[in-house]
């Protein structure tokens, strides 16, 4: 079976549940026509405060929550029991799932087709008013309670942030990179790597402070 670009955000119907999420009612919705092999007609999904929050073919499912001006967009799902609030706008290949949480003025954009980047957030990560883009073919990773925000930006190749690490300060992070276990990246730091291979590791208690440069 073949599935057309859907476009807009008329493929879905309200279920008539509801739910109260910090004083906003929230809608749960149905697949009003098969709209991926894994969303066919009659699939109930997620909750959303308006058709506003959810078009292009991208699907919201189990309790996840889209509310107040947040979009996701051309086929970026969510899943679990995520929240997207505030003014993100989350399009293209990215899954959201878990419990993550997504805050702000954040922008999240995936690749589309198969050459595009994927990315993935999950397991208890938050991301608020903070900038992901994979690269073509990249991937990028934010899970296990890991933390971006605060104007930082991380445009990726193969990007790994995991298991507490704080990403924050406007700080920037390019190319192939993992951070892990509990490190710091903050300030205004730069990290920035050109080997898919050999990505730059940050590990441990380590912090990255304050325009701190790290380059190859």
């Amino acid at each position: 079976m073949s599935y057309p670009t859907i476009q807009g955000n008329t493929y879905y119907d309200f279920t008539g549940e509801t739910m109260h999420i910090n004083g906003v009612i929230v809608h749960q919705i149905v697949a009003a026509k098969d709209v991926s092999p894994e969303v066919p007609k009659g699939t109930i999904g997620g909750y959303i405060q308006s058709r506003d929050n959810l078009t292009g073919g991208a699907w919201v499912s189990h309790s996840s929550v889209i509310m107040g001006e947040a979009i996701l967009d051309n086929y970026a799902t969510a899943s679990g029991s995520c929240l997207i609030e505030g003014s993100s706008f989350i399009s293209g290949g990215v899954s959201i799932s878990g419990s993550a949480d997504i805050f702000g003025s954040s922008l999240i954009l995936g690749g589309t087709g198969g050459h595009g980047g994927v990315i993935s957030i999950t397991d208890g990560a938050t991301i608020g008013n903070a900038t992901i883009i994979a690269a073509p073919r990249g991937s990028i990773v934010i899970d296990k309670n890991a933390i971006v925000e605060e104007g930082s930006t991380i445009i990726g190749m193969r990007v790994h942030i995991t298991d507490f690490v704080t990403v924050t300060g406007y700080s920037l992070l390019e190319g192939a990179v993992s951070v892990r276990e509990h490190a710091k990246v903050l300030g205004g730091a730069h990290i920035a790597w050109g080997d898919w291979h050999y990505p730059v590791i940050i590990n441990g208690n380590e912090h990255v402070n304050g325009g701190v440069h790290v380059t190859h």
